[in-house]
């Protein structure tokens, strides 16, 4: 079968051979280098990756199996220095082809690896509970509390547009408060994270944070997850992981 390279991440020259299982069982890890950072792969039989009869990758537990052992090699690898993990599954011909490929990306390939060091990536999640948001803003918005009560106090058909209105109404207030606890968010993560990848309208936020400001970073987090008690708004945490995301941007041109 016709062997390539499998490619888990790129690293610095020097980077140790990590202690880790490869993507498939027997195939050694090694690095190939183009000036001063490196690809760290095995050898793999391109069949079992490509189109064609003996590929595997339509069989769920083969492949879940072997994107365990890509994260492991990666995690590994990250644990020994920076890395710019690869995306599963990535091939190449050989060593000549890799070392085309990394020639001409290298300076700004040091430059992520610089950036990365004594860093991971960690993602902060917002959850929305739209009715308990609902409610607090019900409690809280005076727009929306006097229209309740001009409501309640209407006449049948009147307090029956006036409810069709405060329910637009409402739905708008959770869409604009939704807004401002998403921008206290990006705030609450600040400066400390590096490389910040906002999607605000999926309440997530991925960036890069140095390994010493974790702690610093969970304390301001609590501080906003109590001011947002009863708001039903709550944060969470996720990380630490390799850089996947930021090594996926500096790549984008794979």
């Amino acid at each position: 079968m016709d062997p390539a390279l499998y490619a888990y991440a790129v690293v610095r020259r020097s980077h140790p051979l990590p202690e880790a299982e490869p993507v498939l069982p027997g195939a050694e890890l090694r690095l190939i280098a183009a000036g001063g950072v490196a690809a760290l792969v095995s050898e793999v039989p391109r069949g079992l990756f490509e189109a064609g009869p003996t590929c595997r990758t339509d069989d769920p537990g083969w492949v879940a199996a072997r994107a365990a052992a890509h994260h492991g090699v990666i995690t590994a690898a990250t644990a020994d220095g920076p890395a710019l993990p690869m995306a599963f599954g990535g091939l190449f011909s050989g060593a000549d082809p890799l070392r085309a490929w990394l020639a001409p990306r290298e300076q700004r390939l040091a430059v992520a690896l610089g950036l990365v060091a004594e860093c991971a990536e960690w993602t902060v999640s917002l959850s929305e509970d739209s009715a308990m948001h609902g409610h607090w803003l019900e409690d809280h918005d005076p727009a929306l509390q006097g229209l309740a009560n001009e409501a309640a106090m209407a006449t049948p058909g009147r307090r029956f547009l006036l409810q069709r209105r405060l329910e637009r109404d409402l739905a708008a207030a959770r869409v604009a408060h939704g807004i401002l606890v998403g921008a206290q968010v990006t705030a609450t993560i600040g400066v400390q994270g590096r490389s910040l990848r906002a999607d605000t309208a999926q309440g997530r936020w991925s960036f890069l944070l140095p390994n010493a400001g974790v702690d610093r970073l969970r304390d301001r987090l609590d501080a906003t997850a109590r001011e947002l008690a009863g708001t039903g708004f709550t944060l969470a945490l996720s990380g630490p992981w390799p850089p996947y995301g930021f090594a996926r941007e500096v790549n984008s041109d794979a």
